[in-house]
């Protein structure tokens, strides 16, 4: 019988107690019962402490109730401990890894988890890297690399633009304040000739966004920053 047990992973489960433990874990989950869903799995990691079907399905439960709880988090990392990316459920099991660490703010190591993850693909669900590359977006995003994190959202955004808010956040980025201030300017009146003003037109596509007012060459259409003072 296949058990969903996040997502994006099923697992092969037999007419046993793994199998018994697992199914009633899932069941308490959907139905909120999770104390009575953790005390499952605990009792099968008793049984099997290697398991990494109990240990996702227990990772999984975690996250979901975390809120930021450095504790959980903490649970989860310990819990993850000495996984590698041997199949999909252990990509999984990175996954929450490394949403742990995001939220405890490691965003470096979640980072390193999140590359690592996604070196291998053979056997992974798309919806499992996609799962994958949305979380390694908002680590680049946490980490100040912008366009890392739109690149990896384009990507995402190719393969499943309906997934999560990919296409809200790609539309929060695509129209930098900068250029929509000087289009503004150039609605407002005559203040350039009309060359210059097309050629600001043609380059504001292509030339990054700086702070402050810019100045312009009025032969050459050229941007140049202002100097600090």
């Amino acid at each position: 019988m296949s058990l969903a047990i996040t997502e994006e992973v099923s697992a092969h489960v037999g007419p046993d107690m793994r199998g018994v433990l697992l199914a009633l874990a899932e069941a308490y989950q959907a139905q909120e019962r999770r104390q009575d869903a953790v005390a499952c799995l605990e009792r099968l990691r008793q049984l099997e402490p290697g398991d990494v079907i109990v240990k996702l399905s227990l990772a999984e439960l975690l996250m979901e109730n975390s809120a930021g709880n450095r504790e959980t988090d903490q649970q989860v990392v310990q819990l993850t401990e000495g996984v590698e990316n041997d199949s999909p459920v252990h990509t999984a099991l990175l996954l929450y890894k490394a949403k742990a660490l995001h939220e405890l703010n490691f965003l470096d190591a979640a980072l390193e988890v999140l590359s690592d993850a996604l070196k291998r693909k053979k056997d992974r669900t798309d919806e499992l890297l996609h799962a994958v590359r949305y979380e390694r977006a908002l680590v680049y995003e946490g980490l100040g690399q912008n366009r890392r994190a739109r690149t990896e959202l384009e990507k995402l955004y190719a393969e499943a633009p309906g997934y999560e808010d990919v296409a809200a956040r790609l539309e929060r980025t695509s129209s930098p304040m900068g250029y929509r201030a000087l289009g503004e300017l150039l609605r407002r009146g005559p203040l350039l000739s009309c060359w210059d003003q097309a050629s600001i037109r043609r380059s504001s596509n292509r030339i990054p966004s700086t702070k402050g007012p810019a100045s312009m060459d009025s032969r050459s259409a050229l941007f140049t920053a202002p100097v600090g003072r």
